[in-house]
């Protein structure tokens, strides 16, 4: 049995394990939901459970061959990769955009068919598809954490904090470290060639990352929700009657804005481009250059739910969703006239918190 390998795959499960009962447990105690990560750290244990498998006969009670062994692991890293590039994406866009995901379906489905293709010759000297396959997996690697490590400069430079620019560092460390798998590992091995003397640029490269995963571990820590950080600002969230009267307002920080005056023009807004165009679809953002407001209408309470922002994000959106939710179901049985005296500010700013994972809330 290959110790190493064997260390490794259970190290990479443990590890995935503890993480994913970390954000169980917290999601469990504070309510607040894990978008995406928990589900992308839950997948990892698959690949460590693969990883372990590889160590030899001894823990392979399936008798799988190393080389489609192989094709499971990066298979299952990459939906991992996946995931987490999803999580990504939904932190700045509603809806992914059909670049990054077009690009990352491609090479996760040609590297899928290329390992395949690569079981029928156990040799990787002059193996194109086993070149192919690899190569596929490194590319996938670097453009999801290179795309992750701009998120975070980016939310450095809305909210310069520390632990967003070792988050930034990190994922960028991450993507740089496929390079050298492609060049000194992937592309000698396919050449038949030997450049480093026996040093294994994948197990090296493999370490390194570890140990980046190991800082962001670390870094989370230190707050488990700061991972939802994002880039795009919050600048206040309401709750408003049809009639146009502001019942709620949570704000992140102080801003420039009337909460009065906001809630009589949304309800303007909504009643003239209903009367103008004949629809009878509720209104659900009105955007300029710079601002954007979301909508979440509840007609049985003849009430808004409203976000100003930046700019819309998946994140953002249902966040905003399970907090109009959470104040619907606080609200169950209370007659439109009498929402204004129902409400509790103490406890809509407990639903802002468990709504809203990136905001602090005392």
């Amino acid at each position: 049995m290959d110790l190493t390998l064997f260390l490794v795959g259970l190290g990479l499960f443990i590890g995935f394990f503890l993480i994913t009962v970390l954000f169980w447990d917290r999601e469990r105690k504070t309510g607040r939901k894990v978008y995406y990560v928990k589900r992308a750290t839950a997948l990892g244990m698959l690949t460590g459970i693969a990883n372990i498998m590889k160590a030899g006969p001894e823990v392979n009670p399936l008798g799988l061959s190393q080389d489609l062994l192989q094709l499971i692991v990066i298979t299952s890293w990459s939906i991992v990769f996946i995931t987490m590039g999803f999580f990504f994406l939904s932190m700045r866009h509603e809806a992914p955009p059909w670049k990054s995901v077009a690009a990352a379906t491609l090479l996760l489905t040609t590297e899928i068919i290329m390992g395949i293709f690569a079981l029928e010759n156990p040799t990787i000297e002059g193996n194109v598809p086993h070149f192919i396959w690899k190569v596929c997996f490194a590319l996938l690697g670097i453009y999801v954490f290179g795309y992750g490590s701009a998120v975070f400069v980016s939310a450095q430079r809305k909210r310069p904090e520390t632990r967003s620019l070792i988050l930034s560092i990190a994922l960028l460390v991450i993507a740089v470290s496929y390079l050298p798998v492609i060049v000194g590992y992937d592309l000698t091995n396919y050449l038949g060639i030997e450049v480093f003397g026996g040093i294994n640029i994948e197990t090296l490269t493999d370490a390194v990352r570890i140990a980046m995963i190991a800082i962001i571990v670390i870094v989370l820590l230190s707050d488990l929700e700061y991972f939802y950080r994002i880039p795009s600002e919050l600048y206040l969230i309401s709750i408003v009657a049809s009639s146009g009267v502001c019942l709620y307002t949570y704000h992140e920080k102080e801003v420039d804005v009337n909460d009065e005056l906001l809630a009589s023009a949304l309800t303007a807004i909504s009643m003239v481009v209903r009367e103008a165009s004949g629809s009878m679809r509720d209104l659900k953002r009105i955007e300029t250059g710079d601002r954007a407001i979301l909508v979440e209408t509840r007609k049985e309470l003849e009430m808004f739910v409203v976000a100003l922002i930046e700019r819309p994000s998946l994140l953002l959106v249902r966040s905003l969703k399970m907090f109009a939710d959470l104040a619907s179901q606080q609200l169950e049985g209370v007659s439109a006239l009498e929402i204004d005296t129902a409400l509790d500010d103490e406890e809509l700013n407990k639903m802002v918190y468990r709504a809203f994972p990136f905001l602090r809330i005392e």
